[in-house]
């Protein structure tokens, strides 16, 4: 293993070690197996290997795991869509990362070209707010947050819209 995918490969960590502390384990344990596939050079490594330069703060892990949701919420990805609460499947990640992987490899291209071109495409605050609010909005533990908070970031995200 080299020392540019182990960076890699504690990105996807420290993107599940947040996500285990919000309470989100759809992506807690996404980004988990996403880094133990990086370092064992498995499908992962494949769209995120060229990756160890950007910035520590670009987000890579979440940019990663982002541009896989989107292919699940643009349903292309019916089988991974079954196990996302947020396209309409159920919370059962028994199957989760096996179909994840199948999804990584047949989509290679689109997502390395996804993860790529979200770095350099600049983003204005009110996008921000609305990518956050999302995220939020369909992950996060309403007990976390709580109500008031939660209320917040929501009229955040929407504002402009």
């Amino acid at each position: 293993m080299t020392a540019a995918i182990e960076i890699v490969a504690r990105r996807l960590l420290k993107l599940s070690q947040w996500c285990e502390s919000l309470g989100v384990s759809l992506f807690s344990t996404l980004s988990r197996h996403a880094a133990e596939d990086v370092r064992a050079e498995g499908v992962c490594c494949a769209v995120l290997h060229d990756r160890p330069d950007d910035p520590p703060d670009s987000a890579l892990a979440l940019r990663f795991l982002g541009a896989v949701h989107r292919l699940v919420l643009e349903r292309k990805t019916a089988q991974l869509a079954a196990c996302d609460p947020s396209a309409g499947g159920s919370s059962n990640y028994d199957y989760l990362w096996p179909r994840f992987c199948d999804v990584v490899q047949h989509h290679e291209a689109e997502l390395h070209k996804f993860v790529h071109f979200v770095l350099y495409r600049p983003m204005k605050w009110a996008a921000a707010r609305h990518c956050w609010a999302d995220f939020l909005r369909w992950y996060a533990k309403p007990v976390f947050l709580g109500k008031p908070h939660q209320e917040a970031f929501l009229w955040a995200g929407s504002a402009g819209r």
